[in-house]
């Protein structure tokens, strides 16, 4: 009897404890970052990324550089390719190497941390490995590098830089692609991709085969309004950003809303037009603004799991 009481004990607190929308929202820890083209200023502050050691990569899109910060916002270093022509997106693969998509060439181009430029993806055109204008990087765990493209394709390259695949066209089916596309893996190696002009999140396989999708367009719970980068956190949520809309959406594997953060304005934990998104190793959300070409830094989220529960009961 003693032992059913506990168990109904903990069903009911766990209840009572269970995330909500509400629970789900990250805290807005600083911000960096002004108009401008001295260190830490940016022309448009777009891709975002997370290097292994936790220093933060920022694209200056129209400053076509790329710059480095420590994870409080300290100006480490920067460099810049003379190539680049709006620059959009960019992904580290496990050798520490940067790619960068470059639509001035309909090419990726990967570089050393320290600048130096080792290779270059594709060529314009619409044949394997060429590209109408690359946009979202990624890397799945085999380190293979997947490229969306505004033909509507993602494109797969080896390790090598060797062309691997193809999925994708243009359109608003299930499964295909229009506009411009934002690209993440998550642990178990399933791809999202953000598809900005069909307002929706499209999950797949690395081999192409068709998941399921969320989102439409509006402005309520899980719709959107051009949505731009996507991340996943270490517990598996993804976290898009729903430009139109200024916030930053939540929702597990299969779609189900969780919660959101950001709102219009120029206060902190407000944005204009959000657009790029990383996540560190710890959970921590960095949200790119490339009207107010700022950089904001959001605490990971964080919930009551059973087990905690389960140990107030031993």
């Amino acid at each position: 009897m003693k032992r059913y009481y506990r168990l109904l004990l903990l069903v009911v607190c766990g209840l009572s404890l269970a995330p909500t929308a509400s629970a789900l929202t990250p805290q807005f820890i600083l911000q960096w970052g002004s108009g401008g083209t001295g260190p830490g200023q940016f022309d448009e502050a777009y891709g975002c990324e997370i290097e292994h050691d936790g220093n933060v990569l920022i694209l200056d899109r129209r400053g076509k550089r790329l710059q480095r910060f420590s994870p409080k916002g300290v100006y480490i270093d920067e460099f810049r390719d003379p190539s680049w022509s709006n620059p959009s997106e960019l992904a580290i693969n496990r050798s520490h190497m940067i790619y960068i998509s470059n639509p001035g060439c309909s090419c990726v181009q990967s570089f050393s941390p320290d600048g130096g430029q080792i290779s270059s993806i594709g060529m314009p055109g619409t044949g394997d490995g060429e590209f109408e204008t690359p946009t979202g990087l990624a890397f799945d765990q085999k380190d293979n590098l997947f490229v969306g493209d505004l033909s509507g394709r993602v494109q797969v390259f080896g390790p090598t830089g060797t062309f691997a695949g193809a999925a994708g066209s243009k359109g608003s089916e299930p499964g295909q692609i229009n506009g411009p596309i934002w690209i993440a893996f998550d642990k178990r190696n399933n791809v999202y991709i953000s598809d900005r002009g069909n307002n929706r999140v499209q999950k797949f396989t690395t081999r192409g085969e068709f998941l399921g999708m969320w989102g439409s367009g509006g402005s309520g719970l899980g719709q959107f309004s051009y949505p731009g980068g996507i991340a996943v956190s270490p517990d598996g949520n993804v976290y898009v950003v729903d430009t139109g809309n200024a916030r930053v959406q939540i929702f597990d594997s299969d779609g189900s809303f969780l919660g959101q953060f950001g709102s219009y304005g120029k206060k902190d934990g407000q944005f204009l037009s959000p657009i790029g998104i990383g996540i560190d190793a710890k959970g921590n959300i960095y949200v790119t603004d490339r009207i107010m070409n700022t950089v904001q830094k959001f605490s990971a989220v964080k919930r009551t799991t059973w087990a905690k529960l389960k140990a107030l009961f031993r």
